[in-house]
This record gives C-alpha cells, sequence and structure tokens, in this order.
C-alpha cells in the first residue's frame, strides 16, 4: 500500500431464487496486465453486492473462477455490503435482508428486505459521492435501475451487478456457478472469506486518481465502482 501518494490528475471522460445450483459458462479471459500473485491459480469467490478493487484484481487474473451458489449466506460480509468514499470519508451500504430467524440460510434464498427506501438512500448517496468524479456522468444510467426496480433475492441482484461491471471493464471471464459447497484445494483459492470488510485487503493496487484524495489522501480497496467512476476505461489496466 501507498500512502501519501501525490494527488493525480483526473482522466477525461470519453466522448460520446431458488436454492438449486447450476453451472454456467462464458468466454475465458486472462488478465495480463499486471505481475498478479492470483494468476495461473483458480480461485472460489462469493457474491458481493458491489465489490472491492480486490475481489476485481483476483477474479480476472485467475486461471478458473468459481462463483459459490451453495454456501450459507455470512453476516456482516461483502455480500451485502459496499464500501465508497464520500465527503465524510469512507460510508458503508448494506442492502437489507430478511430474517431466517436464527436458522442457516442458503444464498441463492436470501430475500431483500423490503423494509425502508434503501435503493433511495444508496442512490443518493453514491451520487453524492460520484457526481463531480470524471465518469459518474457517463455510467449513471448503466446503475441507476438497480435503484429503481425491484428485486426479490440478493443472489439475482448481484449477480445481475457483477455482469454489468465485467461488461464495462469490456472484460468476459469464464465464471462457473459451484453445484455444490467445497473446500479449495492447492490450485485453487478460497476468496469466499478472505476477502472481507473486517480483514485486511489481499491486494494491493496502484493509488488512482480519487476525488476526495486531497482531503483523505488515497483510500484503497474501495467499491469497484469507485474506481470506475474515477478512471474510466482506464480501470481495467489498474486490476
Amino acid at each position: 500500500m501507498q500512502e501519501n501518494s501525490p494527488l493525480q490528475s483526473a482522466p477525461h471522460p470519453p466522448e460520446g431464487g431458488a436454492s438449486d445450483c447450476i453451472s454456467s459458462s462464458a468466454e475465458k479471459i486472462i488478465i495480463t496486465l499486471t505481475n498478479s500473485p492470483f494468476r495461473g491459480l483458480g480461485g472460489r469467490f462469493s457474491t458481493a453486492y458491489l465489490p472491492p478493487v480486490s475481489y476485481f484484481a483476483a477474479l480476472l487474473n485467475a486461471e478458473n473462477v468459481w462463483l459459490e451458489a451453495c454456501e450459507n449466506y455470512v453476516k456482516q460480509s461483502y455480500r451485502n455490503r459496499c464500501r465508497i468514499a464520500t465527503a465524510n470519508g469512507v460510508e458503508t451500504l448494506s442492502i437489507p435482508v430478511e430474517s431466517n430467524s436464527g436458522r442457516k440460510n442458503p444464498i441463492r434464498d436470501v430475500r431483500i428486505s423490503s423494509h425502508g427506501n434503501w435503493q433511495q438512500t444508496h442512490w443518493r448517496a453514491i451520487s453524492s459521492a460520484y457526481m463531480n468524479s470524471p465518469f459518474f456522468e457517463y455510467y449513471q444510467d448503466d446503475f441507476r435501475p438497480f435503484y429503481e426496480n425491484k428485486w426479490t433475492f440478493l443472489w439475482d441482484y448481484n449477480l445481475e451487478l457483477l455482469t454489468l461491471i465485467l461488461q464495462l471493464l469490456n472484460e468476459n471471464p469464464k465464471i462457473i456457478l459451484t453445484e455444490k459447497y467445497k473446500e479449495p484445494t492447492e490450485d485453487n483459492i478460497d476468496f469466499r472469506d478472505k476477502i472481507h470488510p473486517k480483514k485486511e485487503t489481499i491486494s494491493h493496487i496502484k493509488p488512482y486518481y480519487q476525488v476526495f484524495e486531497n482531503k483523505f489522501g488515497f483510500l484503497p480497496d474501495l467499491s469497484i465502482i469507485d474506481l470506475l467512476f474515477n478512471m474510466g476505461n482506464e480501470a481495467v489496466m489498474m486490476l
């Protein structure tokens, strides 16, 4: 991690469910932009809400990617929360989920709570935080529907967001949904709990321009939207 990094110039924007576990496939691509410690290894990832930068640094550099569809929901994790940079510092945004009365809850069965207007709250916070970033205006129409339309399951919501973000990064990695819960093997890194808001980040990327850097210095490993809204199409080069 680099501290007290010099303030960088802002880049310019371009012109212009069910608990059954299934599998899906797409074209595989391995990013070769950095000397990632994860390249050549497989990885198991949990679902996550607007995941941190380290999540994508690991995912895009992994040889094979399994998205865990058969675990139980874990509270106080990135599965339903993200971290953004605001004028008051780092803010955590959490999606409320329905209680399961203390019983284990399969991740694909976790329902988003209808209590409160969390979507309006989150979108207001995101808009306020990034309205002055170089690329927020360019991307806002892509993200806005996720804060206007209603969603039932956290898994579905996160998966649609993940799909969008990969499209915006112009990457199409092969992601396989697990069919049963497995422990990792020697050639398979378990990121399901390694990437956690209460644990040290697993990856340190080069500091990039941030709107509030002159106030707080560089804030590492925030949500991927922090990188996207600040760096635009150059975001993938930081991963």
